[in-house]
């Protein structure tokens, strides 16, 4: 019978039985993006399209190539809502022979974000560093393995409707891991339910009634008021994951996986009101039970993430303006207010609560100011100290080797000038050459000849310019023998 089922789910394709209300899929990854392999600073992408169907993670060293595994499953067709009965990841190693020297099989399994190439960004993602680990596993030589666990359950659940993404790395990237990448080798099984019923709520879910972006967050859900000894259950959550990103499950007392860590995504709307959600989804005779599941609502809230102010101008002169604009905040929030305070060199010359306010100069030297965002109840400051009055200040010097240089070396000098956009080097000494010059650039090479055997007296200058003039010129005087 189970070869019949096997057969015709084969048959096809997505793989679809349903017996007795659940339903059973078998889903294969996209083929034409399995990983990233890294030789040097050169980064490629793994594919199963073409024979041979294979792909590897850990260190190739016939090739002296490093890879990391990425699967992605397209669950858009499963109902969002349903319920998860078990989740399997069918992977299986490849036979070599003879066996690879560093052949060994423990790997680990993390969700991951969605990636679509291959270069130095993806390939550090795909470590699982900020991922859920799914799984930690060891599979031999030419083996297979159902790989099951309830955060794999947890995140096929809070995927379907969607697409799911997993990493798969090698637990010592100094050995190696080949799998095979045919349909009968590499598939994610699933078997899922109808919906729950809201009914039966009786469980409280304890955390955060009200979040804002980029928030982290625990929610915890308490065991019922029964004895440890007497059952023992697993909880399910569920959630918007348009909403939250989950970044890890934990278990407290006698329970598994009763506290979970979210992570807010930035949010396209000032207020949004979300459930999460909690379930008993496993007891310890591996039967289900009509338990209270529980729900918390949750208010989501739009905070700002990162605010800039920009000038309009870098460099002015003395009792000149200046604009500043605050931006970081996103175009549907209201009901803000921005208070400018001035600091040095600087007067406030427009009203308060806009974006933008003007300042003009007072000091010379470099102008500051920073605003306060207050925005539901919470204030935010960001600082600026960018902006320089008048021409750049004398140029400070030094050199990476003190002052005393030895025959046939080179040193880097470093000239420190608030305002200065341009610098300008020299010396009148042939017991030394300058090289690297560029105009734009604090630092130049300097570069000493053989040696004369007689004390030397070298004196290297700067001045440094910007669009009000120029700095006046310092000298920095370096011995040498």
């Amino acid at each position: 019978m189970k070869k019949i089922l096997l057969m015709l789910m084969l048959f096809l394709g997505f793989g679809s039985i349903t017996i007795m209300g659940q339903t059973s899929v078998r889903i294969y990854p996209k083929a034409s993006f399995v990983g990233v392999t890294k030789k040097g600073t050169t980064y490629a992408k793994q594919s199963i399209e073409k024979d041979p169907k294979r792909f590897f993670v850990g260190y190739d060293a016939t090739t002296s190539t490093y890879g990391r595994g990425y699967l992605e499953f397209d669950l858009s067709p499963l109902p969002k809502d349903a319920t998860i009965v078990s989740v399997s990841l069918q992977l299986t190693n490849a036979l070599t022979t003879p066996l690879e020297s560093n052949f060994n099989g423990k790997i680990k399994l993390y969700s991951c974000a969605n990636y679509m190439d291959a270069n130095e960004t993806i390939w550090n993602s795909l470590k699982g560093f900020s991922g859920l680990e799914l799984a930690n596993v060891e599979i031999g030589s030419g083996g297979g393995k159902a790989v099951s666990s309830d955060p794999l359950n947890i995140v096929t659940k809070n995927a379907m409707g969607t697409k799911l993404y997993m990493a798969i790395n090698h637990a010592d990237e100094s050995k190696i891991t080949r799998f095979l990448g045919d349909n009968n080798s590499l598939y994610l099984d699933i078997k899922y339910g109808s919906s729950p019923t809201e009914e039966n709520e009786g469980w409280t879910i304890e955390g955060p009634d009200v979040v804002y972006s980029g928030d982290i967050i625990d929610y915890y859900s308490p065991s019922p008021e029964i004895s440890c000894y007497s059952v023992d259950f697993s909880v399910g959550w569920t959630y918007d994951h348009d909403i939250f990103e989950i970044l890890a499950i934990n278990s407290i007392g006698c329970s598994k996986n009763n506290s979970v860590r979210l992570k807010v995504k930035d949010t396209n709307a000032e207020t949004k009101t979300t459930k999460i959600k909690t379930k008993t989804v496993e007891h310890f005779d591996g039967k289900k039970y009509d338990w209270p599941s529980g729900s918390k609502v949750v208010t989501v809230k739009y905070k700002p993430k990162k605010l800039i102010l920009t000038p309009s101008g870098s460099v002015i002169s003395l009792n000149s303006t200046v604009t500043y604009t605050l931006t970081g905040i996103a175009s549907f929030a209201t009901g803000y207010n921005v208070k400018w305070e001035a600091g040095n060199n600087m007067s406030l010359i427009s009203a308060q609560g806009a974006t933008t306010a003007t300042f003009k100069s007072t000091g010379y030297g470099y102008g500051t100011l920073k605003a306060v965002l207050t925005y539901d109840e919470k204030s935010y400051t960001v600082e600026n100290s960018s902006v320089w009055i008048g021409k750049p200040q004398t140029p400070i010097l030094s050199c990476s080797g003190g002052t005393t240089l030895q025959p046939n070396s080179t040193y880097e000098l470093q000239a420190v000038s608030g305002g200065a956009k341009t610098y300008t080097w020299s010396t009148a000494s042939n017991a030394v050459t300058l090289e690297d010059a560029d105009p734009t650039s604090n630092t130049i090479k300097i570069r000493t000849g053989e040696s004369t055997g007689m004390g030397n007296m070298i004196i290297v200058t700067c001045y440094t310019t910007n669009e009000l003039g120029q700095s006046t010129t310092s000298r920095i005087r370096l011995n040498y023998e």
